[in-house]
């Protein structure tokens, strides 16, 4: 790894004197290819204002004091769930709220905003990650990636999001103009419980 480094490194920037040869060489022999460093986050799931710290890289080996930074561009990859896990407590805190001063209770708040962000993400892994941040808040979401995040790493025993057989786009333009009615019709004759017949279904996109 430590020779295609070099390599890479050496052509992206084209000159020999950029990467670390040495430097990389000693982790490998005195670390055994471990990373000399020690993080500490804060607890997840923990809620906290802005201007704190959320987790801490440290090196425990003053021979390579560099390493440190070489680790920031994976660890800032944290953002993306923790933004959306961010965004939808608010906007639960805010739907509550309205619930609160419009309506006599507010038990169906959790499933007042669906995730149909699978299909606005770059990958099944950002789609996993984004669609479990919301499920911390609300379980009404397409996004079965996140159900099964939260089963494989965090022993969630049946799922976190639910859904509905819906009306979009292609289940009623594929009926021609002129069938409309009938397109719903047939939604509502098949699915005489739980369906959700609206013509738009994306009102939440991960990230977007």
């Amino acid at each position: 790894m430590v020779a295609e480094a070099k390599q890479v490194i050496g052509q992206v920037f084209k000159r020999d004197d950029v990467f670390n040869e040495a430097g990389w060489n000693y982790v490998v022999e005195h670390h055994g290819g471990r990373l000399p460093l020690r993080i500490k986050a804060v607890p997840e799931g923990s809620v906290l204002p802005t201007k704190n710290v959320l987790f801490t890289v440290e090196n425990t080996d003053p021979a390579v004091p560099w390493l440190t930074n070489f680790f920031e561009t994976i660890l800032v990859q944290a953002w993306y769930p923790m933004t959306v896990a961010t965004a939808s407590s608010v906007y639960r805190q805010l739907i509550t709220h309205y619930l609160h001063l419009t309506h006599d209770t507010d038990e169906m708040a959790e499933y007042m905003l669906h995730d149909a962000g699978y299909r606005g993400v770059s990958s099944v892994e950002s789609a996993a990650l984004g669609g479990a941040a919301h499920m911390l808040s609300f379980k009404s979401s397409d996004t079965v990636a996140g159900t099964s995040l939260l089963r494989k790493f965090y022993g969630l025993e049946g799922v976190a999001g639910y859904s509905t057989p819906s009306s979009e786009h292609s289940t009623v333009t594929s009926w021609g103009r002129n069938r409309e009615l009938q397109s719903h019709r047939h939604m509502l004759d098949t699915y005489h419980q739980g369906n959700n017949t609206h013509m738009h279904t994306h009102t939440f996109q991960n990230g977007t």
